[in-house]
């Protein structure tokens, strides 16, 4: 990458709306994963987190097994930016920490110009107008607006997540149907990504009560906070303060589907060096497992992890291993146990060439076999040697897909590898030898962090640059990033980039070229 601003900060940022994948690498219905930044311009991490999020599933395709299926199985539906004329301000004028969106309409209130706008977290059109949860003071950081979804900001996410997500699960008197439990056969999921404090939230956000689907949410809640060790602001838990009006109860309450939010980082204006060494390589994971679930959040979320799946080539054979646990990524550090963690690993099914959701009885599948002898807990070690040569297969790169069942009879989330087939010998499939070869696991690559010094303006309401909201600067120019992946057809994958943090006014607006995954993929 090259850089065309006077910083030298490495991270990235992009301007944008929307972009979403739509491959179709896939026989079966695909999840659908709706995933926002930005409503609150102040907080500077979650854009920059999606964004990259964005680039991680785009440049690892087609090298990356679990990213490959994840992408060709799922509908991922990215938004960076919900609210960018506020977030031209935060970037203009920092001391300001603007929060809200730009709407100067509540002047007409005796709100200075540094008091106007309306907080789009407020605004959403479910359990609207609650000032338990929200503020009816229109020069008030919180302020919910004059009626339920009056912002443009909030309709329009409002009608591009009716638009992507199942009618059928839609509530037709939401706040009467508060107590009708979505179900475990639900699909899709939803997540708001804001700052600081590292939680993670679920429904209900406007109470101190558990939803009629609180062990669902709270088990994939659970699972989400096993990477980036978050707590849980949730009923029953740590519940911070009470939020009404928000898009995680919306798109939850409204919409039906599983809906979270993470609160990332320790400050709005986080450094970059934090963001790098820290933020990015925790959360990313986290925003992976919940693109892993997104066709059956409710029920995956309660099924066994297959973890650590390799495979290795011994002689003439593979030797694949991985552990299946249904405790370890739920009975998380600092809670109890949780009741959806305990349960008997019964069986895991290894495929070839076929995800499970694609799977019609005639592709190759192996049991895969508890290395103790037996499968009698929640956590089972397994092995399965497969001999390529006796399948019939052509050489080259194939997929080998794992998935575990419980003793409550719950699926989990597939996991993948790739393995390259040599033709060498025909013998049959077997179990591993005595005399079993060990591996080595490879290490994973950690994040460069860069620092960035920024500078801070004095601020004061009465010295507002209103000119920003109606005049905002010309972008600066921008550069690209083009990715190639091996194995991936030649044409590269573009996207337009600019810096995350600026200084001496800088806006910088940079542009996604949208669909770039349904036009590459």
């Amino acid at each position: 990458s090259s850089n065309n601003n006077n910083n030298n900060n490495k991270c990235r940022n992009s301007r944008h709306w929307s972009s979403s994948n739509n491959n179709n690498n896939s026989n079966s219905s695909k999840g659908k994963f709706l995933v926002s930044g930005g409503v609150h311009p102040r907080e500077y991490a979650p854009p920059q987190l999606v964004f990259e999020f964005a680039i991680h599933l785009l440049s690892n395709y087609n090298i990356d097994a679990d990213i490959t299926w994840i992408v060709d199985h799922t509908e991922i539906h990215i938004i960076t930016h919900v609210n960018p004329d506020g977030r031209i301000i935060a970037e203009g004028v920092r001391a300001a920490y603007w929060r809200k969106n730009v709407n100067p309409g509540n002047e007409r209130d005796g709100c200075s110009a540094g008091e106007i706008g309306v907080d789009i977290n407020r605004n959403f059109d479910f359990v609207w107008g609650d000032t338990g949860g929200a503020s009816d003071d229109p020069c008030d950081e919180s302020y919910m607006g004059s009626d339920a979804a009056s912002e443009s900001e909030t309709r329009v996410l409002e009608d591009y997540a009716r638009s992507i997500f199942p009618a059928g699960q839609q509530k037709s008197d939401p706040e009467d149907m508060m107590d009708v439990a979505l179900g475990e056969g639900i699909s899709d999921i939803y997540m708001d990504v804001h700052s600081y404090g590292e939680y993670t939230y679920y429904p209900w956000g406007h109470v101190d009560k558990q939803s009629k689907d609180n062990e669902a949410l709270e088990a994939l809640g659970r699972k989400i906070s096993s990477f980036n060790g978050h707590d849980l602001w949730a009923p029953g838990h740590d519940f911070v303060y009470p939020v009404s009006g928000d898009t995680s109860d919306y798109m939850y309450g409204v919409l039906g589907v599983a809906s979270y939010g993470l609160e990332i980082g320790d400050d709005f204006y986080e450094s970059c060096n934090n963001f790098e060494s820290d933020v990015l390589p925790s959360n990313l994971p986290a925003l992976m497992y919940a693109a892993r679930v997104a066709k059956k959040p409710f029920s995956l979320g309660k099924g066994p992890d297959v973890l650590d799946l390799s495979a290795v080539m011994v002689d003439d054979y593979y030797r694949v291993t991985a552990s299946a646990s249904d405790s370890q990524l739920v009975n998380i550090d600092g809670y109890s146990n949780f009741n959806t963690g305990g349960q008997t690993i019964t069986e895991v099914r290894l495929y070839l060439d076929v995800h499970p959701d694609d799977y019609d009885g005639s592709s190759t599948v192996w049991n895969m076999e508890a290395v103790d002898g037996s499968f009698d807990s929640s956590e089972e070690k397994l092995e399965v040697a497969i001999f390529t040569s006796s399948l019939g297969i052509s050489s080259g790169r194939h997929a080998l897909f794992a998935q575990a069942r419980d003793g409550d009879g719950y699926l989990g989330p597939v996991s993948s590898v790739f393995i390259e087939v040599d033709q060498v010998e025909t013998l049959p499939p077997t179990s591993l030898p005595t005399n079993k070869p060990t591996m080595k696991p490879t290490d994973e690559p950690t994040a460069s962090p860069t620092t960035n010094p920024t500078e801070t303006q004095s601020y004061t309401p009465s010295t507002f640059p209103s000119e920003l909201v109606t005049n905002p600067p010309s972008p600066f120019p921008t550069f690209t990033i083009t990715v190639e992946p091996t194995n991936s057809p030649s044409a590269s994958k573009s996207k337009t980039v600019c810096n995350l943090f600026f200084s001496n006014n800088t806006i910088i607006a940079s542009s996604f070229l949208l669909g770039i995954f349904r036009h590459y993929l």
